[in-house]
């Protein structure tokens, strides 16, 4: 019997109104940086399935779509 495992990345991002705050009052608009409340990314990889075994992202997502992502924001 041979096992085979998938392999999980998950990326979890927030960039509150709170936290651009702290940062210096210039540098939020010098790096074009828009609030956000959570962006959840997940990401499965599998030798032996490709991407169109899941299809595209299950929802719209500005993040570019690779292999098995299932993104919500």
């Amino acid at each position: 019997m041979s096992s085979s495992h998938i392999t999980i990345y998950s990326i979890v991002l927030e960039d509150t109104a709170k936290y651009i705050g702290y940062a210096p009052k210039d540098e939020p608009e010098a790096q074009d940086r828009h609030y956000f409340d959570l962006l959840v990314r997940v990401e499965t990889f599998h030798p032996l399935l490709t991407s169109k075994a899941f299809g595209q992202n299950l929802f719209p997502s500005s993040l570019p779509p690779s292999n098995g992502v299932f993104c919500c924001s």
